[in-house]
């Protein structure tokens, strides 16, 4: 996947947008690669395609 392009989440039926997009860190102010999943209601990132656990 090319990173920015968006697309329909297979591994999370219930998501309507996932992609890789990149997030700046609070204190570091420095950028990070993230996994993000849109769900109807919020907005989630994990670590990488393979987690599970979403990220605070």
């Amino acid at each position: 996947m090319v990173m920015g392009e968006l697309s329909h989440s297979s591994s999370r039926p219930s998501a309507l947008k996932a992609g890789w997009l990149k997030k700046q860190r609070s204190i570091m102010k420095n950028w990070q690669l993230r996994w993000f999943v849109l769900r109807t209601d919020q907005l989630y990132f994990y670590k990488d395609e393979e987690e599970t656990k979403p990220q605070v």
